[in-house]
């Protein structure tokens, strides 16, 4: 029985691996969707990091234009939600461990010791406004936007090239605009600022209608590739992102499973004997009883992939052994030291040695990190898309006491992502992509926002193809409320760019052949702007 058919038939989860998962019905194969199984000479891994709950994205890459900013800074306030137009990237910054410190020292430059009588949320939100790494494209030129003060690893990535912005991308299912919205003549997506059906139309690139399947799965049916573990891998959530018709994703643990050798003191180690015992038991059945016997081989195909999982795993790198060190000087993917500023660090993130939710994208970017190594020299697979997420950033309330934590959070462990890929030397092998339900609202909800359209994304990448340190797209040059760009008096900021077009440039370096796109994004067409498909793509990702 292939994997295909079992994932079509069984909903078994076994060990810490929990590798596979049930969909429903009608998955029969659509032959438009399946090619013969894709052959590729070279490896490359996608990975999608979500940030689930639509982030502010005004806040993580801020207005830098002085015409701009004061638009913003006039709707969001001084003191409140608006960030500071102070530049942070100035001289008196260096690099040490991939981050900026001042050359007097180790400080980050957002880094506020607190005063007396200050508590500790107090100190971190003037940390949070504090400014901007105000970005310039590889022409020299001031780029309009700047990263987050809370982010000087993701800023020290995009000088050195290893990422790019790409600015106001969002849901569309053709080019659309203020006027044509006001005229009731735009056809929009549906159910527009709802989380779950947002979210739909970026798994499914199809924002007019949801009842597709994900673009991730389309590109597994279409190859049928790294049997028996599949195309795709997700250590967050099952999503729709990587369900196709004939394929479904495989959902990872961010530990391994303990070998059977390990010491039976450990509780987890009992339970993966007690597992082997219980498939051996299920090689003994013979009899007569048809579900039994069918069960006990799904079982026992269950086994056997997890057990080439854990087996696989065992050759995986060991990061505290790297020479890269995260920015504390630590080994990377760790939080540990108590000195004061890392200390301030650890407590505005809530990082009580590995023991808080937040920990959860440095594990899920550490396991991906694995895994990428493995999948290529243990597997030798070729092509592997994993998802990760990290939740959160629906701010209603309290948005500069807690997104401050996520940004901190995300530029952390993308770099010691980032620095765990270039040590193994995967890092032009590798394209990292940001996606989020969708922007907030400009105007802020006293001391949060409320759901947008538009935000900004961003990808990260070693090739020397990519085009890092550019901003690419349209950057806004009109952030009022009665202004071009916003759709209602909250201030939903039309996007420019739409997911398919910021996809599909992806894709492509990826291996999605040009033929496949449509497939795999149906709306695509509707962004061309001659008969080529590339005129289609968002413009500069990769030369």
């Amino acid at each position: 029985m292939n994997r295909r058919n079992f994932l079509k038939n069984t909903g078994v989860t076994v060990l810490g691996a929990s590798p596979l998962l049930r969909i429903g019905g009608g998955l029969a194969v659509s032959s438009q969707l399946v090619s013969a199984s894709e052959t590729f000479s070279d490896y490359k891994a996608l990975v999608v990091v979500f940030l689930d709950g639509g982030n502010d994205a005004m806040n993580m890459f801020i207005p830098t234009d002085t015409d701009r900013h004061s638009e913003y800074e006039a709707i969001r306030g001084i003191g409140e939600m608006a960030i500071s137009k102070t530049n942070l990237d100035d001289a008196t910054l260096k690099t040490v461990n991939g981050h900026y410190v001042k050359e007097t020292d180790v400080a980050h430059p957002y880094y506020d010791e607190p005063q007396a009588g200050d508590s500790l949320s107090t100190s971190a939100e003037r940390s949070y406004r504090k400014g901007s790494y105000h970005l310039k494209n590889r022409d020299g030129n001031f780029a309009g936007m700047g990263i987050n003060s809370m982010m000087p690893e993701l800023a020290s990535m995009y000088k050195n090239g290893k990422v790019a912005i790409i600015s106001n991308v969002g849901t569309l299912v053709k080019p659309v605009t203020k006027t044509e919205i006001e005229n009731k003549t735009a056809e929009l997506p549906v159910f527009l600022f709802a989380h779950n059906h947002q979210k739909r139309a970026i798994y499914t690139g199809q924002a007019e209608q949801l009842a597709t399947i994900g673009w991730a799965g389309k590109i597994a049916d279409a190859w049928q590739v790294n049997e028996p573990v599949g195309l795709n891998l997700t250590y967050g959530d099952v999503t729709t992102l990587q369900i196709g018709k004939a394929t479904a994703p495989m959902k990872m643990a961010t530990s391994t499973p303990p070998s059977f050798e390990t010491d039976f003191t450990n509780p987890d180690a009992v339970r993966v004997a007690k597992f082997e015992n219980l498939l051996n038991d299920f090689n003994e059945i013979t009899g007569d009883n048809a579900f039994a016997n069918y069960y006990g081989r799904n079982i026992k195909r269950a086994g056997e992939l997890s057990t080439l999982l854990t087996n696989s795993m065992k050759s995986a790198p060991d990061f505290s052994t790297f020479t890269a060190k995260n920015s504390y000087g630590m080994p990377l993917f760790t939080f540990e030291k108590d000195d004061s500023e890392e200390k301030f660090t650890r407590d505005i993130l809530g990082l009580k040695m590995h023991d808080d939710v937040r920990d959860g994208i440095f594990k899920e970017f550490e396991a991906a990190a694995k895994m990428i190594k493995v999948g290529k020299d243990q597997l030798s697979y070729k092509r592997q898309i994993i998802y990760v997420r990290m939740g959160g950033y629906d701010f209603h309330s309290s948005q500069a006491t807690n997104q401050l934590n996520n940004l901190r959070s995300l530029s952390l462990a993308i770099s010691d992502f980032q620095k765990a890929l270039e040590e193994m030397g995967l890092d032009d092998k590798v394209l990292t992509v940001s996606l989020s339900d969708f922007g907030r609202t400009l105007l802020n909800n006293s001391d949060g926002t409320d759901h947008g359209w538009g935000g900004h994304s961003f990808m990260m990448s070693g090739d020397p193809a990519f085009q890092g340190g550019n901003v690419l797209g349209t950057v806004l040059d009109d952030l009022t409320l009665d202004g071009k760009n916003c759709h209602t008096q909250k201030g939903r900021i039309i996007p420019t760019t739409s997911i398919e077009q910021m996809l599909a440039p992806a894709l492509n370096w990826f291996g999605v052949s040009n033929s496949l796109l449509p497939t795999i994004l149906p709306n695509l067409q509707n962004f061309k702007t001659d008969d080529t498909m590339e005129s289609a793509f968002l413009q500069n990702m990769f030369v």
